[in-house]
């Protein structure tokens, strides 16, 4: 099992936005899941989502469904205001 276990790589950056699943991205990877992120200044910003399959084939079952899984996944259904409070929070500190 754990020789089949899928791992998931957040890959985020850039002004590029682009929108859809299993997506070739700006800078030629293809992503299984892509989202655009609005950012602080009003630009927005891409991410997006690669399941490697980390020693299992690229077809196996779990590689398979943790695509699905992933591919399916709503950021906006996020509750991000604890971690958002923080971030502002630190934001505030004085840097002395």
């Amino acid at each position: 099992m754990a020789a089949a276990t899928a791992s998931l790589a957040l890959i985020g950056g850039g002004t590029v936005a682009v929108a859809g699943n299993g997506t070739q991205t700006p800078w030629g990877w293809t992503a299984d899941a892509v989202y655009e992120i609005p950012g602080p200044s009003g630009q927005t910003c891409f991410a997006g989502l690669v399941v490697k399959p980390d020693g299992a084939a690229p077809d196996a079952e779990v590689v398979l469904q943790a695509r699905q899984f992933v591919s399916g996944l709503d950021l906006d259904s996020l509750d991000t205001s604890a971690a958002r409070a923080e971030l502002e929070a630190e934001g505030d500190r004085s840097l002395d």
